[in-house]
């Protein structure tokens, strides 16, 4: 790499004229400016030099860069021998290992287990073996298979994304940058069907068909409000029966705050579980349900509740033409929708019970776990009847407007004389100037006018008058 050009003038005598000499390429060059005017030769350097340093320049950088891809390709050379390239069960434990993964609950953690299973083993059928080699179009395209052949709904397929979305985020830095391929997918747009709350009827027709571990489970979602999770998962330790009282960190804020919930336990709830067996070998108030939930999320437990829900007339019982119905997620089956009738309805009912009998919305909150103002719009239901009665108080604004007191007394009045004989009128005639001199007290409107009686005329007219 050469010097870069910047050459020097001088006067040479005899004649004065300024000459400039540099180098190029270590040649040394002597140009006569032909002027003895400094100035001058001073312009005339700079416009033989300057070209001369632009192009120096440019061979300068052509160098750099070229040093600079050179060092890009030994470093893409070394993290390509040293990455890991992780197959996708491989992929899975690697998430797991992680330490910048978000700490996820077990159960979580289970879900983003399946998800990438089912995932993982779709992509492999189509010819992708590591997960590195996932592309934008192969995340496309399990995504229209999840919506077309799966029949997923909004929210779940939501959970899809979000769920390979936060796998593949974790494994980029494990292999050295690997490109998200879920990044840009687009979640549905929800068109959620919120729980409604039950009646007292029906929260009575299926405690009275439930039996065992069942009743005990229905009785935790009406008179404690849990959600079905915690109401399987409940220890014997967080039942305390001598102060009737039951304390229990609800999971779906335990990861953010371990504040526990206190919540009192009716009379019909402690019957129950003074009915209810404890197990030497199981810490849970229902060790089946405790387990049932532990090995498959609450699938099955939640398909029990369905059931009782259907056999009592809460839920429609669905359609069968001949076979049985294909299973979601094999071709052509329907997709499923939430219910409005459901174990998280006794959630509902709970606050809504607490709401009507005036209790407090801080205390229903508290009772709840559900600390933010949000228990208001979410799971207060108001009944038909309650609206009923609102709108019958309002005043009707179709009947005929009532006229003012003075008017109606004047009317009164005129009908009154109307039919009156006439030593009646003359009666009130003398009434009413015996009272014109003094104010009528407050009750006078509501006094009657004396009954005209010949006996108590004291003065009538004579004949001609």
């Amino acid at each position: 790499m050469g010097r870069t050009p910047r050459g020097r003038i001088y006067r040479k005598p005899p004649t004065g004229e300024y000459w400039l000499v540099h180098y190029v390429n270590g040649k040394r060059i002597r140009r006569n400016l032909e002027t003895t005017d400094k100035r001058v030769a001073l312009r005339r350097q700079a416009d033989i030099i300057k070209p001369l340093q632009v192009t120096a320049l440019a061979s300068k950088l052509k160098v750099v860069v070229s040093e600079i891809n050179q060092v890009k390709a030994d470093g893409a050379a070394a993290d390509a021998k040293s990455r890991k390239r992780l197959g996708y069960g491989e992929a899975w434990q690697a998430y797991l290992d992680a330490r910048h993964r978000p700490d996820s609950g077990r159960h979580t953690l289970a879900d983003y287990e399946r998800q990438w299973k089912h995932f993982s083993s779709w992509v492999s059928a189509h010819g992708r073996k590591l997960a590195e080699d996932t592309t934008e179009g192969d995340a496309n395209a399990y995504l229209a298979h999840c919506e077309t052949d799966l029949k997923l709904g909004p929210n779940r397929y939501n959970k899809v994304i979000q769920s390979l979305r936060l796998i593949f985020r974790v494994l980029a830095p494990v292999c050295h940058g690997m490109a998200n391929p879920f990044q840009n997918a687009t979640p549905k747009r929800l068109n959620p069907r919120g729980h409604r709350a039950l009646t007292q009827d029906e929260v009575k027709t299926i405690m009275s068909a439930a039996t065992g571990e069942l009743q005990v489970l229905l009785a935790l979602g009406v008179f404690c409000g849990f959600r079905i999770g915690d109401a399987c998962l409940l220890r014997w330790s967080e039942v305390d029966s001598e102060r009737d009282l039951i304390s229990h960190v609800p999971s779906k804020t335990r990861s953010r705050k371990n504040k526990p919930v206190h919540i009192p336990i009716h009379a019909d709830l402690k019957e129950l579980l003074e009915k209810t067996p404890r197990q030497a070998d199981s810490e849970y108030v229902l060790p089946t349900a405790a387990n049932s939930y532990i090995k498959d999320g609450g699938c099955s437990v939640s398909a029990q509740v369905r059931r009782l829900f259907q056999d009592c007339g809460l839920i429609p019982k669905p359609e069968r033409k001949g076979k049985a119905s294909k299973a979601p997620g094999q071709q052509g089956a329907r997709p499923r929708r939430s219910p409005e009738v459901s174990f998280h309805s006794l959630r509902h009912t709970f606050v809504s019970q607490c709401a009507r009998a005036g209790v407090s919305l801080p205390v229903v909150r508290e009772l709840a776990g559900h600390h933010s103002e949000a228990v208001q719009r979410v799971y207060l239901h108001v009944s038909e009847a309650e609206t009923r009665n609102a709108v019958a108080s309002l005043p009707s604004v179709l009947s005929p407007v009532a006229p003012p007191p003075v008017e109606a007394a004047r009317k009164r009045a005129a009908e009154y004389l109307a039919s009156a004989s006439e030593e009646s009128v003359w009666f009130v005639l003398k009434y009413l100037e015996d009272r014109r001199a003094a104010p009528l007290p407050e009750s006078a409107g509501k006094d009657k006018v004396p009954s005209a009686s010949p006996a108590a005329v004291t003065e009538t007219p004579e004949a001609g008058e």
